[in-house]
């Protein structure tokens, strides 16, 4: 259907905007880092470990939104949990996704500030999770955005088995990149609200 129409347009740009607004804008962790060490402990012969070496690359993609409140709370340490199903980890070729995540972010016991990601999939049995760490301290609130050069203390990753008996991860290694940035589907309020300022301004 072809809208001619300005004031129609204006009437759906407002209902669409409506729509999107009702819930908060979702969000997403990025990060990629390189596998250092894959070990062929028990667990490593089934999905997602399959195939995988020493090297391959690792991208982690966590959603989360800024609505949740924390789910627990240890000293100046707080986690937030989410629905993990939009949430996934590629190790190599592999992907797998999660089923719930967690998002710890605030002032470590040892006094380090640090946004961690962490994601499981009881149906695989296996967990991945992702840590950022500065030598500043963090508020303990979602975060909306990260600077990775500020995490200078340690960026690391690791994958792992529930059937895995050693303390060592199945594979870990360091993080290239981290990045918070919204998802794909909250770019509509955006341009939503970049739309209505132009209208206005005529």
């Amino acid at each position: 259907m072809l809208i001619r129409s300005p004031r129609t347009l204006a009437v759906f740009t407002g209902i669409a905007c409506a729509i999107s607004g009702a819930s908060a804008a979702p969000l997403v962790f990025r990060a990629s880092g390189t596998i250092e060490m894959f070990s062929h402990f028990s667990g490593s012969e089934f999905h997602p470990f399959t195939g995988v070496a020493d090297n391959d690359p690792v991208l982690f993609h966590f959603e989360f939104d800024t609505d949740a409140t924390p789910s627990s709370i240890d000293g100046d340490w707080y986690r937030y949990s989410f629905d993990g199903s939009s949430s996934y980890v590629e190790l190599g070729t592999n992907r797998a996704y999660f089923e719930t995540i967690v998002l710890g972010t605030g002032v470590t016991s040892s006094g380090y500030g640090g946004i961690t990601f962490t994601g499981e999939n009881q149906g695989l049995r296996f967990s991945a999770g992702a840590g950022l760490f500065s030598y500043s301290p963090l508020s303990g609130e979602i975060p909306t955005s990260l600077d990775f050069d500020e995490f200078t203390s340690q960026r690391d990753f690791y994958a792992d088995s529930y059937s895995n008996q050693f303390l060592l991860p199945i594979a870990f290694g360091s993080l290239d990149s981290a990045s918070i940035t919204p998802t794909p589907s909250s770019a509509l309020p955006i341009a939503c609200g970049a739309l209505l300022m132009t209208r206005r301004r005529r």
